[in-house]
């Protein structure tokens, strides 16, 4: 992703452009769209103990840091963090951003909020599970051994995320 290379495109999620930047991908030289297919890479942003002494402070605050459109869009302006509420994806995708957001810099002036807010409307997890990271995990490897040659075919390749899920879980 360096310049000079010849990438045609990435496949990431939002935190990308925060990962990326200034770590070889030059600035303005990217820009984002939707996939083909959208997905939603999930994480923990605060985490509370089940002994916490106080749950409704906790609960509170996770509610807040979450919920609270306006907190997303002050979270995001002041940290170029991504959030996952739609409202204020919306908002930023429509003028909130602020004007020396990295992403803008990142993305050549685009506002990739436009395209993150519109994804986030096809987003379809009817059909996710726990089992999902798994194999993600077995893509992975499938992937780097296809490009390293291992898997010399993709049939190869898709046999072994196979064979990985019923070794690991029983999955047929």
């Amino acid at each position: 992703m360096q310049e000079g290379n010849k990438v045609f495109c990435y496949f990431g999620c939002t935190w990308m452009a925060s990962v990326f930047s200034g770590n070889g991908a030059p600035d303005g030289a990217w820009g984002t769209v939707i996939g083909p297919t959208c997905y939603y890479w999930g994480g923990t942003y605060v985490s509370v103990g089940k002994d916490t002494p106080n749950p409704g402070l906790c609960a509170f605050i996770l509610y807040e840091l979450t919920c609270d459109p306006d907190i997303a869009v002050q979270i995001t302006n002041q940290t170029g963090d991504a959030v996952n509420n739609i409202e204020a994806n919306e908002r930023l995708a429509n003028g909130e951003l602020s004007s020396d957001s990295f992403q803008l810099n990142f993305f050549g002036g685009q506002n990739p909020y436009a395209v993150w807010a519109d994804s986030s409307k096809r987003l379809r997890l009817e059909y996710s599970t726990f089992y999902d990271r798994y194999y993600e995990g077995y893509i992975k490897d499938a992937a780097i051994k296809y490009v390293d040659g291992s898997y010399g075919t993709v049939d190869q390749a898709i046999a072994g995320i196979r064979q990985a899920g019923k070794k690991e879980l029983g999955i047929p």
